[in-house]
């Protein structure tokens, strides 16, 4: 029989020793787990601030493209006004005269 309750005695113990190995592996993983979690929460803030940046660099380059052609549309305009005026000032003062003589 003290046979038996030494066997048994053994064998709880090696049942704690078991548990407390298990607790021990789970924390282990537990802390694994959470530093991977950690890492690619890290990863996706750098490729979303990355991200963000190309954007916003690609949307300045827009900005700037958009700006020097309406700059350029603009200055276009001034010439066309420019060039319209001198080929008719004339004929448009003629014409203003013209009316203000007949009123």
């Amino acid at each position: 029989m003290e046979q038996i309750i030494s066997k048994l005695s053994e064998i709880e113990n090696m049942a704690g020793q078991i548990m407390e190995e298990a607790q021990n592996k789970k924390k282990e993983l537990s802390q694994q787990y959470q530093e991977q979690c950690r890492e690619y929460d890290r990863q996706a803030q750098a490729q979303a601030e990355e991200k963000i940046r190309q954007i916003r660099v690609q949307l300045e380059h827009n900005q700037k493209t958009q700006l020097a052609e309406l700059k350029e549309r603009t200055q276009e305009g001034f010439a066309q006004m420019e060039d319209y005026y001198e080929e008719q000032h004339q004929r448009l003062a003629r014409q203003i005269y013209e009316k203000i003589i007949q009123a």
